[in-house]
């Protein structure tokens, strides 16, 4: 996860004389990679704030107005296009001449006067993307009521600071803020040291936070119908609040984070969400029916707008915020839109909560709604770390938005945990790490990082309760070896004999596949193993084959593939007006079904042959001499009729020997028609797991035959039932000097009696002591005519 973190605000918490520099190359060396150090600078120049006093349509444009602006001295009118414009609003104004950032190429250009729809414009008003002080190009920059009039935009912003963009892996969510960072930094900076805030609500009206249990002049209820869902869950009412435009400072902490100010209240929430890395919500207290909070299960069909301005239907798996009638948040994910804080609201609650993570994750992945929240809450936050969440927030609103504290302050919860007590033996560190690390030395590490560690010879290791992730002396040994620093362990090759890895049968067999087919021709494809319903029902597959997923991303990718060809027809599908001739293959994995237990997987060859004429003997040729090539002896190609079920018309069962391989034949028009394909198409599938223990990975050499062979074209005409196959096995079993025996064609005319077919074939004869005379190939030739007619009532032509 990338953490944008400002120094500015890093050194509240964090008191050290080292440079940005320093102080990031020593994260990067010891906690986390830091990207990149960006220096920021104002990217404009001669930007004024002014106040809008009047907005008027434009003649030419809908959708732009005309708006006159003052910066205390002078009016300037301007054409904006801005959906947030009001009159009275306080601004940044670019007057002729200001220099501004070039939103496209990050560069900069001067302002000059333009006619826009044919007014002419004497200015432009900014949105923070065009100071380069942020991202946001959805309105105009709204500074605060009483910002002074005129005043370069410097002397009420400074954009001077420092953003370091930090990597924060995954199972460390408690270095996912400042705090954390700080944290963090002050265990590898020298001589740094930590700060803590000291909560102090005296001074604000209304009582300090912890004496407000008394207080019950806005009555809330906070029930928890889940608590393995959601361990932890704070609120508290304040009153008399008053909704606007943040101070420039917060809002400058939050365009510097990568985050679009709002309004006071929901930025705070935002503002404490960096800041100490715990989510937070507010609601609007007089939009919760029953004045009641509710944490439980969703009801199946229950909707909410969610604040993205999207409705989405729950789940009964789902852990929603209710009130006494309604679902008014997704619980870790997001806020509803009609219990959200408005510029009317006078009365709001801050909610700071802990989820489950596992919960947060399956909603949030089945909404496809991800949220900063969700990713926090989904990497497992502690519990112990609501409290002063909600004290920051509640500190801060009463600075911002004043209004007094309304209600206690209610914290429902399980017993909290308890850190886990590590036993762990420091001659560990040694053993791991090849270089000799002092106790006592390990012992300020473990400690600077918030440890507690007690014993003289066997410790025992107590993590702080906001590092989750150490659970085992290893973990310990890992604190002890980055702040040490990896750059100084000893960079030494290890000796021995290098181990020799057993060759991979299945991955050898794929390697040998993918260069014949890429040599004839063929073109790999790579698709997802999971498939939706609906492909699956195109291929004619029921459901039932396939293992549903139990929490899929999207409907698109639903259950795991029981075949590769529903993949195949639709790749083919996609490119057939391209390219009519298409030879394409896919080595994947398949998954069946099996009960009570994880799915077989099974390795899969599957092969899509289609052009604008059926040739199945061309495929036919394709698979066999493919499966020649790696010594699969015995092949064998037997008709089979498909079951009602398939979607493959008749076709051959491909064994080698007694073992069922594969299946060839062309798809049935319906299947074809169904994803857009109206010409001929073959499919071959191939069991890897059966031929890999068929294939032979060293062919057997054969010396080249010292004297010539004999061929001899043989027709016959035969019942339409016997199969090339019976024919070519009756030939070969003959005579030893039989050697090999090829089909030629097969013809069928209404000139031919009734149920019957003409097969041509190609005899080779040879010995390999002499040069066979005329006189034994005719005699082998009569036998083979004597069989056919006896085995087929053959006729020879």
């Amino acid at each position: 996860m990338d953490l944008r973190v400002s120094y500015r605000w890093l050194k509240e918490y964090l008191k050290t004389d080292a440079k940005p520099d320093e102080v990031a190359r020593l994260l990067t060396l010891h906690a986390h990679t830091v990207d990149r150090v960006e220096h920021l600078r104002p990217a404009w120049k001669g930007v004024v704030t002014a106040k809008i006093l009047e907005i008027k349509k434009h003649p030419n444009a809908d959708k732009l107005r005309l708006t006159r602006v003052t910066d205390g001295k002078t009016e300037h009118e301007v054409v904006c296009g801005a959906p947030n414009i009001e009159v009275g609003q306080v601004v940044p104004f670019a007057p002729l001449g200001a220099t501004l950032r070039d939103v496209k190429t990050g560069g900069s250009w001067t302002l000059t006067a333009a006619k826009i729809r044919g007014v002419e414009s004497r200015g432009m008003l900014c949105a923070t993307d065009e100071l380069g002080v942020g991202d946001d190009h959805s309105g105009i920059w709204v500074l605060p009521p009483g910002t002074p009039l005129g005043v370069a935009l410097e002397k009420v912003y400074p954009a001077d600071d420092v953003i370091f963009h930090v990597e924060v892996t995954g199972n460390r969510p408690d270095c996912m803020s400042v705090t954390g960072m700080a944290r963090e930094a002050a265990a590898v900076v020298p001589k740094a040291r930590l700060t803590y805030r000291n909560f102090d609500m005296s001074k604000y009206r209304g009582l300090e936070i912890s004496k407000s249990r008394n207080l019950n002049s806005l009555p809330l209820t906070v029930k928890v119908a889940e608590p393995r869902l959601c361990p932890r869950y704070q609120a508290v009412v304040i009153d008399g609040v008053k909704v606007g435009p943040s101070p420039l400072w917060l809002q400058q902490r939050l365009i510097a984070a990568g985050n679009r100010p709002i309004n006071n209240v929901v930025d705070i929430t935002n503002y404490v969400r960096l800041e100490y890395g715990n989510p937070l919500h507010v609601f609007d207290y007089r939009a919760l029916a029953g004045n009641a909070i509710v944490v439980r299960r969703a009801k199946a069909g229950e909707k909410l707008a969610a604040l993205d301005e999207k409705t989405y239907t729950m789940a009964v798996t789902d852990l929603v915020i209710a009130d006494a009638a309604k679902p008014v948040a997704i619980a870790g994910v997001m806020g509803g839109q009609d219990s959200a804080a408005t510029v009317t609201t006078k009365t709001i609650v801050f909610e700071v909560a802990n989820f489950d993570p596992v919960a947060v994750r399956k909603t949030s992945r089945r909404l496809a709604l991800l949220s900063d929240s969700s990713l926090l809450f989904e990497k497992g936050l502690p519990a112990q770390a609501t409290d002063a969440a909600l004290r920051r927030a509640v500190e801060l609103t009463l600075q911002i938005c004043g209004g007094h504290i309304g209600s206690p302050v209610y914290d429902v919860k399980r017993p909290l945990p308890r850190p886990k007590t590590v036993p762990f033996d420091p001659a560990q560190i040694t053993r791991t790490l090849g270089v000799t690390v002092a106790p006592a030395a390990a012992k300020t590490m473990l400690q600077r990082l918030g440890f507690f560690v007690a014993g003289a010879k066997a410790w025992r290791v107590t993590p702080p309760w906001w590092r989750s992730d150490v659970l085992a002396s290893h973990d310990v040994v890992e604190e002890v070896a980055r702040l040490y620093g990896y750059h100084r362990l000893p960079a030494q090759l290890p000796a021995g004999r290098i181990p020799v890895r057993q060759p991979d049968t299945l991955l050898q067999l794929q390697s040998r596949i993918r260069a014949w087919l890429a040599g004839q021709g063929f073109t790999e494809i790579q698709s997802y193993s999971l498939v939706s319903a609906k492909l699956l029902e195109q291929v004619g597959l029921p459901i039932t084959t396939a293992l549903r997923v139990a929490n899929p991303l999207s409907a698109e990718f639903e259950y795991l593939r029981p075949t590769l060809s529903a993949s195949l027809l639709s790749v083919v599908g996609q490119n057939i007006k391209r390219f009519s001739h298409q030879q394409l293959f896919e080595l994947a994995n398949i998954y069946r079904p099996k009960a009570g237990s994880l799915p077989d997987e099974v390795p899969m060859l599957a092969l899509a042959m289609t052009d604008r004429v059926d040739d199945f003997s061309a495929a036919k040729g394709q698979v066999e001499a493919m499966l020649a090539q790696l010594g699969v002896r015995g092949l064998r190609f037997i008709p089979d009729a498909a079951g009602a079920d398939e979607f493959w018309q008749p076709r051959a069962l491909i064994s080698a020997g007694a073992t069922a391989i594969g299946r060839l034949g062309p798809v049935t028009p319906q299947v074809l028609e169904r994803f857009g394909i109206r010409q001929p198409l073959i499919l071959c599938g191939l069991d890897l797991s059966a031929l890999a223990a068929l294939a032979h990975p060293v062919l057997e050499y054969r010396q080249i035959p010292a004297f010539p062979a004999s061929e001899q074209d043989l027709a016959v005409v035969l019942d339409t039932k016997v199969s090339w196959q019976q024919l070519q096995s009756a030939i070969v079993g003959i005579h030893p000097l039989v050697r090999q025996v090829s089909f030629l064609s097969t013809y069928r005319d209404v000139k031919l009696p009734a149920g019957k077919k003409s097969i041509a074939c190609r005899i080779e004869f040879r010995a390999d002591d002499r040069t066979l005379s005329s006189g034994e190939v005719d005699g082998i030739l009569g036998k083979v005519k004597e069989k056919l007619q006896r085995q087929f009532s053959a006729t020879i032509r």
